[in-house]
């Protein structure tokens, strides 16, 4: 029997499922019901309040029996208020046909529970395990006692397993914000046209740039050009190109899909922890660069000083005019310390929400095709053009060791062919983003 049969003579079309009401840190659900959109859908909407304090937000655990019996529900099946949920009336929408049961007799016993979780401000993945192994992933929540008052773990972000065998995240909670910069801003460009973006789910960025350690484990070899070798196991991944880390085949159809090549960086990544962990599109980017600024600079900088140098920015990241290169003119060779050229990752000092090397360092890739043509609406979730338009041509953020002042900005954009790997220069974050 299929699963539309299966949901319509197990719960109804106004049935409400048993769900035992579950607490979780002062937080509670309550008044779950479920309705199934038969006979028109297979899809069931799961609606429930969350009740915890104002400015407080939780994940949502689903749990589904059959009688006694457990149910596998993959999260591919589930979609809506999942993550990063705010107190108030909520709905999950549960899609059978993802499920293992569409086939499958009459669940004539089926239940579910709801139970609210705290939001973890980092995750921390061992990426020298295979997907599924214990203690491959670890989340740290905000009672933690080894984060500081401001949110950073240091015992962890300082420490080198935690650039070279393990990768830590900072989860980065949805939210509206003002995307690009105005013409006053010194650098501005006009493909910068300030927007509203509203971003409606919840995601994690890598602390960090990717290693070169970290992305030889994954990969199997190391491409970049700064190898000295004392230095270069934390220094960032570079002179990377698009295709390198989503494949010259499926990976490079985004926004069509969200599909990686399996020899690819990112196919190898996803394969090795399970995780859909992919690049971070321009404004999901942008949004965790700022951490809540919207001026030059995240720091709360509004406008730099000169395009060449600024002393703030000295602070916040490698760029060419403070020893990125030798004298801010002159290339160093690809030996050299991490006086000249890239630093090591985490050298200067974080945004408010713990991320470093937003500005400068290597230039990282984004998802998103590159157009120079940004409308000032108000935008939700955006992915950027469909597809490139007479081009072949990615955007890059957050400037590098070799640029210029201007060029390291929040609200910058760079563009390069998704084959150019510009020797000791491009290099990538890690996000992922949440259902």
């Amino acid at each position: 029997m299929n699963m539309s049969k299966l949901m319509q003579l197990s719960i109804g079309c106004v049935a409400v499922f048993f769900c035992c009401e579950s607490i979780a840190n002062d937080m509670t659900v309550s008044n779950v019901v479920a309705r199934q959109r038969w006979p028109w859908s297979r899809l069931v909407d799961i609606d429930f309040v969350l009740d915890c304090d104002p400015g407080v937000t939780a994940d949502i655990q689903v749990n589904a029996k059959n009688g006694t019996e457990d149910l596998v529900i993959p999260p591919e099946a589930l979609s809506g208020d999942l993550n990063g949920v705010k107190p108030g009336a909520c709905r999950i929408v549960l899609d059978p046909t993802k499920t293992v049961y569409a086939d499958s007799g009459l669940l004539t016993r089926f239940s579910v529970t709801l139970t609210p979780q705290p939001v973890p401000l980092f995750m921390v993945v061992d990426i020298t395990k295979s997907a599924g192994s214990a203690g491959q992933v670890e989340y740290v929540y905000a009672d933690d006692e080894r984060l500081a008052e401001d949110g950073i773990w240091y015992d962890l972000t300082n420490s080198v397993a935690h650039m070279t065998t393990n990768m830590v995240f900072r989860r980065i909670s949805a939210d509206t914000f003002m995307m690009g910069s105005t013409s006053s801003e010194l650098g501005y460009s006009s493909d910068e046209t300030q927007h509203q973006v509203t971003l409606t789910k919840d995601f994690y960025l890598s602390v960090f740039e990717v290693t070169q350690w970290q992305y030889a484990l994954i990969n199997g070899y190391n491409p970049s050009s700064y190898t000295n070798r004392t230095y270069y196991a934390t220094r960032p991944a570079e002179t990377l190109n698009y295709g390198d880390l989503r494949g010259s085949d499926l990976g490079v159809q985004w926004p069509t899909n969200t599909l990686v090549d399996s020899t690819s960086f990112f196919g190898k990544f996803q394969s090795r922890t399970g995780l859909n962990l992919d690049l971070a599109t321009e404004a999901q980017w942008e949004y965790a660069c700022r951490a809540g600024t919207t001026g030059a600079l995240n720091d709360g900088t509004v406008n730099l000083a000169d395009t060449l140098s600024d002393a703030t920015l000295d602070t916040l990241g490698r760029y060419a005019w403070n020893g990125g290169r030798i004298d801010g003119i002159t290339d160093p060779e690809k030996y050299c310390t991490t006086a000249n050229g890239s630093a090591k990752v985490g050298s200067y000092r974080p945004n408010a929400w713990g991320l470093y090397d937003m500005h400068g360092n290597v230039a990282e890739w984004v998802l998103d095709w590159y157009t120079s043509s940004v409308s000032s609406d108000p935008v939700v979730d955006p992915v950027g053009p469909l597809a490139y338009i007479n081009s072949q041509e990615r955007v890059i953020k957050g400037g590098r060791w070799r640029n210029d002042a201007k060029d390291c900005r929040s609200s910058e954009r760079l563009q390069a062919s998704r084959w150019d790997r510009n020797p000791g220069s491009w290099g990538i974050r890690v996000a992922l983003t949440l259902p």
